[in-house]
């Protein structure tokens, strides 16, 4: 959906090369972790609350 918070996993290729995936929020499958993440700190209080960390 557009406006949906998305996270950008970064990842070693078995191909050699630096690779990104982008993923929804919600759909992490650890939420717990969260928090942790660069940039969480960006979000609002709203945002935070929505994807329930």
């Amino acid at each position: 959906m557009q406006g949906d918070i998305r996270v950008g996993l970064i990842f070693h290729h078995l191909n050699g090369y630096i690779a990104l995936d982008w993923h929804h929020l919600t759909c992490c499958e650890n939420p717990w972790h969260l928090p942790t993440l660069e940039g969480f700190e960006l979000l609002s209080d709203n945002e935070k609350t929505e994807v329930g960390a």
